[in-house]
């Protein structure tokens, strides 16, 4: 995840530092399953509504557990926990659109899709 969403941070022209933020910030994307009950986080199939609901609270959780640190690549993962499930045109778990979804997060959810789509 981290030297995906590098890569990504690289051919938008990022500054080195930040790309070196990415890479270390990007894995921490889903520490708040954590907080996510077994029986939702392992269950084969479909989730029900409810059962997504629950899911979707991870970003929320995991910007938390981040929150607070003066480490800038700690900040930058609870941006990215927080954000990472955004999508351009405002489908995404908080309904944040386009450049209103910082670019950490961005980098996440198009590095998100590439590896789901091949």
């Amino acid at each position: 995840m981290g030297e995906s969403s590098a890569l990504i941070a690289l051919a938008l022209g990022m500054p080195g530092a930040w790309v070196e933020l990415i890479r270390r910030a990007a894995p921490l994307h889903d520490v708040g399953k954590i907080g996510i009950p077994d029986s939702i986080l392992l269950k084969p199939g479909k989730l029900t509504f409810e059962e997504f609901e629950v899911m979707k609270t991870h970003v929320h959780i995991g910007a938390s557990i981040l929150s607070g640190s003066r480490a800038p690549a700690l900040q930058m993962a609870e941006v990215i926990a927080l954000t990472h499930h955004e999508r351009w045109d405002g489908t995404g778990y908080a309904r944040v659109k386009g450049e209103e979804i910082p670019l950490e997060g961005r980098v996440l959810s198009a590095e998100l899709r590439n590896a789901v789509s091949g």
